[in-house]
């Protein structure tokens, strides 16, 4: 046999090597039988007939989302492996229930793609899919959602994570691991190279650490027990038992963390979760599967956590109009800055027996990480110096109308009264209105200083529309700038239907925290 030995043939064979060599290295390494699980936990004895869990109202209030930023112009990618071939009708499923907008291919808020190959069906996997399309949609529910698939739970699940850069995702969420293995770092560059945050779920083991959740370049979400008062308002949290957290075994400590710092740090390892959030399926959420559960259950498991978060971070993105690449260093500053305020602090409950690794405590800790969020607080936090302003959805009520005539139109302003002290922020101002029979509705920003202050720019997209009865759509944001001054900003909001009379929405805030008022508000910008 005569071999060839010519320049071309040989370039050729070296090119084919160091693809393949390229690729391994791109793949990362992984133990052979490595599989990821989704940490999800069905509470037993619930009726398949009807919803009983938490419902999407439910913990909106609880964790004090606003109602009005919506996560518009975003897209949350959620990365699972196989099938549920019925995750799109569920969905329509779910938001009919809780009266949520229509996701859907067609109207293209909803997109499932296949990182590579047809995967199968799998209702195990199934159910993790109905919960992280449902619970992104219920927390942000103008946000696209874009699934994709991967056709198994180990090396295709890490391509599944770049599929979904490709496709101009904003947040990434990863409701699943597996055991942590030397080696694992090899993986770590999909998430370092991210433009944009992945938040991963912790596990549903208690203590001990999964893969990819010790990875320093994710937002890791650990479990808690939520209780509601009677009016379902927050109560408290406990540490879940089945909460994922401790010391990475491998992977070392990040600088977020060593500055914070995290205490007890095993000689600087990277500690797991970041933050939590509900997760135990006592106090779990309604989920509607009808692939592998046949109707409604109540699930619970850190898995509910990752798609929430992600959703929060898509909220703050919107609100913001512009996207976060990491979250980790800005919501450990925000712990710095003021931890009282932006997180509940989770100081009892245990996952595990393990002693000091094992307990929660005010501050970071290996069962909770910071806490839970508060929301509202926290996303104007992740804005950084855009203030949030949350506006209810009533546009007129029977002082919008004077002898029994009801308005043809209805108008919402945005306004700054003459005590306002401008101080060099932008506030930014969305809203979404339910119009009322044989109304237009319209939003506009509008604002005026006292003459020693000065507006420098106002921007505002109306929207007018003739809508049926309880029909919702979302304004665009409006802001403004205001320069040359100094001192606290105080801003006043009301409605003003056409016919004339004044009134104020149900509202009041103090440095972001909602409260109640139905009298004329301020809102004080910190």
């Amino acid at each position: 046999m005569k071999i060839r030995s010519d320049s071309r043939f040989l370039c050729t064979i070296i090119a084919i090597v160091f693809t393949l060599v390229s690729l391994q290295a791109y793949a990362g390494y992984m133990p052979k039988g490595w599989q990821a699980h989704p940490p999800y936990r069905i509470k037993p004895n619930t009726n398949g007939l009807l919803p009983s869990g938490l419902s999407p109202a439910s913990v909106i209030k609880a964790y004090g989302f606003p109602a009005n930023l919506q996560g518009l112009g975003q897209t949350v990618a959620i990365i699972d492996a196989m099938d549920n071939p019925n995750i799109e009708a569920d969905l329509g499923v779910f938001s009919s229930m809780y009266g949520l907008p229509s996701c859907t291919t067609a109207n293209g808020c909803f997109k499932k793609i296949y990182a590579s190959g047809t995967p199968t069906g799998d209702p195990g996997w199934g159910v993790e899919i109905a919960l992280d399309v449902e619970w992104v949609h219920a927390i942000a529910p103008l946000a696209k959602i874009l699934l994709v698939e991967a056709s198994d739970a180990s090396n295709g699940l890490f391509s599944a994570i770049n599929v979904a850069i490709e496709n101009n995702a904003t947040v990434i969420s990863c409701s699943w691991g597996g055991a942590e293995y030397d080696g694992e770092q090899s993986f770590d560059s999909i998430f370092q190279n991210s433009p944009v945050p992945v938040v991963v779920s912790s596990g549903d083991n208690g203590h001990g650490v999964s893969y990819p959740a010790s990875s320093p370049y994710v937002l890791s979400v650990g479990g808690t027990t939520l209780m509601l008062n009677s009016d379902g308002s927050y109560a408290n949290e406990a540490g879940w038992s089945g909460s994922g957290g401790g010391l990475s075994a491998y992977e070392t400590e990040p600088s977020y963390q060593a500055s914070f710092p995290i205490p007890q740090d095993g000689g600087a390892m990277r500690g797991v979760p970041d933050v939590s959030y509900n997760a135990d399926q006592a106090s779990g959420v309604t989920v509607y599967d009808s692939y592998g559960q046949q109707g409604w259950m109540v699930v619970g498991g850190t898995s509910a956590g990752a798609p929430q978060w992600a959703a929060l971070l898509a909220i703050a993105n919107s609100a913001a109009g512009r996207n976060l690449t990491t979250a980790n260093q800005t919501l450990y500053n925000a712990a710095t800055s003021s931890y009282s305020t932006l997180y509940h602090a989770i100081t009892s409950g245990t996952n595990g027996s393990c002693g000091y690794y094992c307990q929660t405590r005010t501050g970071y800790n290996y069962v909770t990480g910071l806490g839970s969020p508060q929301a509202l607080a926290l996303i104007s936090f992740l804005t950084a110096g855009t203030q949030l302003i949350q506006l209810t959805n009533n546009l007129y009520n029977s002082e919008a109308s004077t002898a029994g005539v009801t308005p043809s139109s209805a108008l919402v302003q945005l306004y700054t009264g003459s005590s306002v002290l401008c101080d060099s922020r932008t506030v930014a101002y969305q809203s979404t209105l339910t119009i009322q029979p044989g109304m237009t509705g319209s939003v506009t920003g509008h604002t005026t200083c006292t003459s020693n202050q000065k507006i420098t720019s106002v921007s505002a997209t109306p929207i007018i529309a003739n809508t049926a009865v309880g029909a919702i759509f979302t304004a665009s944001p409006v802001s403004f700038t205001v320069t040359n001054s100094t001192g606290i900003s105080l801003l006043s909001l009301k409605m003003k239907p056409a016919n004339g009379s004044d009134y104020a929405p149900v509202f009041d805030a103090t440095n972001g925290v909602i409260v109640t008022s139905g009298t004329p508000t301020l809102v004080s910008i910190p």
